[in-house]
């Protein structure tokens, strides 16, 4: 039987730099470095290093070159599980707080990827922002 999909929004491929932190964390406490791997108006993928408590709250910050900014949020994670062949985890987060301004990018970033599909250069800039990503981060998942 096909699990139901429950999702108010459609999911979308992104592949930026997110960097978190627990809710409430001091301001010296350093963000650890993530990866997205997709994005709704109601939520987020993550793919990180180290588990998250499912129910725990995050403030992130994602980089998104593709507008020339960052968007800020706060998260809750509402699942967690191993990635098979790594020592990472991907992380399903819905989205508890997100600006005016941070949404209306997400979707402007969000059409701007079903256009680019449309037009068939959707496979080209992925590969080149991969290919941006593992220069980034090392084969273990944590920052240069």
């Amino acid at each position: 039987m096909k699990k139901q999909n429950k999702r108010q929004f459609p999911r979308t491929p992104i592949y930026f730099l997110v960097k978190y932190r627990p809710q409430g964390a001091s301001e010296s406490t350093m963000p650890v470095a993530s990866v997205s791997r997709n994005i709704s108006l109601d939520g987020l993928l993550l793919r990180v290093k180290d588990p998250l408590t499912i129910g725990q709250n995050l403030e992130i910050e994602i980089n998104m070159p593709v507008f020339g900014k960052s968007i800020k949020a706060r998260l809750k994670t509402v699942w967690a599980r191993p990635v098979k062949g790594t020592d990472l985890f991907d992380v399903g987060a819905r989205f508890l707080e997100i600006g005016e301004d941070d949404r209306k990018d997400v979707l402007d970033y969000i059409s701007f990827i079903n256009k680019t599909e449309r037009e068939g250069l959707w496979s080209f800039r992925v590969g080149r922002w991969l290919a941006y990503l593992k220069r980034v981060f090392r084969k273990d998942g944590g920052a240069i």
